[in-house]
């Protein structure tokens, strides 16, 4: 180790020392070792497997990699519904956008001006977001074409602030949109196609129909005589479509929307009489809003304080997704002093995060947090108790587990990380162990923010390895346990691959590796077959003839054309695609079954320890080789010998303040390389691993994650929590070699 000096006694002392002298520790970092049992280097890695593969020391599978494993292949199974949801939507959009047209004025009774603006209103609702996926609103008036496309280049710009003059003026409850919130993260600029859905359902998430405004009720009314009994492009009924968009959140059981008007109206199919006075339609939505409107769920446009804009009573077409955190962290608002990490770990019951939230904002605030924790009622069945007492009550947390859903169930495994065991050794009860645990809860949770904005990776495996090294899991075994229930729920969700939009993320994701990496770098000769298995299909049954050459510049102008032949919807997918598609993408089910087995496995390795009973020889064998099991859930297959890609930080909105102009965001950077000593039958074991630190980033714009990455080019890294520094490294920072 040319340049370290160490002290005499550090080259004479145990053999833990010798392997973290060897590992390139320098003396003050094995002071930190010995003294915590565990050590958060300056090394950063691409992936949180890397680590494992093979590693020159034994190591400690930590529950931040099984999260990060988890969270990636879930965010995929995401990805293949948004993708599902993408083309349901257009065809919805297309249909009630047709239907509307056949809504004339009079099609109720009552004050001209009124209904006009209503139907005027309705159509520049739908008819944004029709241009939006890329419809031409045929049939629309030039005046309101004009206003469709200016409210679309507004959307697609994403910058500033704004209000179309078909909305009014500005006034209390609605002075403008906040157009950085149309700006698509994540996995929705890998294509096109998803980028335009996240405008199109973002747009439907903020326009609000409101009670008090006659105009937006008539506007709904419209809406719901447009959805009955008409007909999409495929010949089914538009309510029947329209009902059909939540499906695959449904079987998945993700999480809970607000009550939505379109699906009520799709449910009715156009309800309301026709002909009747225009009072009696007004009225009719005015109940269903009331019926359906929810508390703003913060701020998602501009308008007065909170306190009046509670009191407004409005529903949105397609309301925004409610996660079970939400109440708690609008509660306490995160900002530059305060993380929304330690918000959400209070809410998870943490006993440190309740500890220094409690120290940071006091009594009430920690209250505000904790009384939304959930609770499932559970009666008191005690036959001898005065009636009065035996009544239902309800306890935070408890039962929670079995709620069924993804994602508080993930959440609920989250809680098993600090369960209490006697068996535990000291260094998983010590005050630094629960400041790393506060970390690994936090990642989970910036993960979990960032699900909908996953990004595409390629279709490779890691360089596995053959020499086999002794092995540890960190012991938490309950939650182990509880999160393989979690994967076996996802499991059953069923989702299919679309192999047009698989083949066109395929195309995507090409592009960047064709312009950034050598003609020699493996991934690009993976991205030139590929490119050319597509080609193949095309020209057996089209006579398209190309023969690509292993030049990736030469290869880019045709993947624009293989991008525009997939964009055109009359272009017919050739069946030998078919095939390729199912090879590009792989069904999630089986990797969510076998991620449950591995997480099943590691819960018994971990109730071994925690019993000091020594791994069966096969059970070494398969921990030891933990790092190439996690990469393919993490999508990695294909050619062994590719290396991962920097694609693992991540970071997503969680607020903003439209006075300062911040943007407040969640994050994860590169995982870094983590040493650990774990004790076993009286001896140290140095072990490597792996662990994910978590941000807190405010900055004047949403950030995605490809700028997020882009700010960890430097050697300094901001944003760690000030309750996470004494543990993590912020300065002289590198990838590990």
């Amino acid at each position: 180790m040319m340049g370290i000096l160490l002290p005499l006694s550090l080259l004479t002392a145990a053999d833990w020392k010798i392997e973290a002298i060897k590992a390139g520790l320098s003396a003050k970092e094995i002071a930190t070792l010995e003294r915590d049992r565990f050590l958060i280097t300056r090394n950063e890695t691409l992936q949180s497997f890397s680590p494992y593969i093979n590693p020159a020391h034994c190591t400690f599978v930590t529950s931040d990699v099984v999260l990060n494993a988890y969270h990636v292949l879930f965010e995929e199974t995401i990805k293949q519904i948004e993708n599902q949801n993408a083309s349901k939507l257009e065809k919805c959009i297309q249909g009630l956008w047709k239907a509307l047209l056949k809504v004339h004025d009079d099609w109720c009774t009552g004050d001209a001006d009124l209904r006009r603006n209503a139907s005027t209103h309705a159509r520049f609702v739908i008819g944004v977001t029709h241009r939006l996926l890329g419809g031409k609103c045929e049939g629309a008036s030039d005046s309101l074409l004009t206003q469709i496309q200016t409210e679309v280049d507004a959307i697609e710009a994403a910058v500033g602030t704004g209000k179309s003059e078909i909305f009014g003026g500005p006034e209390p409850t609605f002075i403008a949109f906040d157009y950085t919130l149309f700006r698509p993260a994540g996995f929705y600029t890998a294509s096109d196609t998803l980028s335009r859905y996240f405008r199109a359902i973002r747009w439907l998430q903020l326009v609000p129909f409101r009670a008090a405004f006659p105009a937006e009720m008539l506007s709904l009314a419209t809406l719901n005589e447009a959805v009955g009994s008409r007909v999409d492009p495929d010949g089914l009924s538009l309510s029947w479509s329209i009902q059909q968009l939540d499906d695959s959140w449904s079987a998945v059981g993700v999480t809970k929307r607000w009550k939505s008007p379109l699906f009520k109206m799709a449910q009715s199919a156009g309800g309301s009489a026709k002909s009747a006075p225009l009072e009696d339609h007004i009225a009719a939505m005015t109940q269903m809003t009331r019926d359906f409107s929810e508390p703003p769920e913060g701020n998602d446009r501009l308008r007065s304080p909170p306190d009046a804009a509670a009191k407004e009573i409005e529903c949105r077409l397609r309301p925004a997704f409610v996660l079970p955190e939400d109440a708690a962290i609008r509660a306490v608002r995160p900002d530059a002093q305060i993380s929304g990490g330690l918000v959400f770990a209070t809410w998870l019951g943490l006993p440190l995060a309740e500890e220094l939230l409690l120290a940071a904002r006091g009594q009430d605030v920690f209250k505000k947090v904790t009384n939304e924790r959930p609770v499932v009622p559970t009666e008191i069945n005690d036959p001898f108790a005065s009636q009065a007492k035996n009544i239902a009550k309800s306890v935070p947390w408890e039962g929670i587990d079995s709620d069924g859903t993804a994602v508080i169930s993930q959440m609920s495994a989250l809680r098993s990380l600090w369960k209490h065991d006697p068996r535990l050794p000291a260094m998983f009860q010590s005050e630094a162990w629960q400041h790393k645990t506060l970390m690994t809860v936090a990642s989970s949770w910036a993960q979990h923010r960032h699900t909908w904005s996953l990004q595409a990776r390629p279709d490779v495996n890691y360089l596995s390895g053959t020499q086999v090294k002794r092995a540890f899991v960190e012991p938490v075994p309950d939650f182990f346990s509880k999160l393989s229930q979690v994967c076996d729920t996802l499991a059953a969700a069923g989702l299919e691959n679309d192999p047009k939009q698989v083949v066109q993320d395929q195309l995507a994701s090409s592009i960047p590796v064709l312009e950034n990496r050598a003609s020699d770098d493996p991934m690009t000769i993976t991205a030139l077959m590929q490119i050319n298995g597509i080609s193949h299909a095309i020209r057996m049954e089209q006579l398209d003839c190309w023969n690509p050459e292993f030049d990736p510049k030469t290869a880019i102008p045709r993947v624009r054309e293989l991008q525009a032949f997939f964009a055109n919807p009359e272009s017919k997918m050739p069946d030998g695609l078919i095939h390729i598609a199912g090879e590009l993408r792989r069904p999630l089910e089986p990797l969510w079954h076998s991620l449950s087995k591995v997480c099943l496995r590691l819960a018994l390795g971990a109730e071994k320890q925690l019993k000091l009973q020594e791994l069966e020889p096969g059970e070494a064998r398969w921990l030891s080789r933990i790092g190439e099991h996690l990469a393919e859930f993490m999508l990695y297959r294909g050619n062994s010998y590719l290396t991962p890609e920097d694609d693992a930080p991540r970071i997503a909105r969680i607020a903003s303040d439209p006075l300062s102009g911040e943007v407040f965001h969640a994050a994860i950077g590169r995982p870094r390389v983590g040493f650990f000593l774990y004790p076993w039958k009286g001896e140290d074991v140095f072990c490597v691993g792996s662990v994910l630190p978590y941000h807190d980033i405010a900055f004047n714009t949403t950030l995605i994650d490809s700028e997020w990455i882009h700010a960890l080019s430097g050697s300094d890294r901001v944003g760690i929590p000030p309750w996470m520094q004494p543990w993590v490294p912020v300065s002289d920072i590198s990838l590990a070699k």
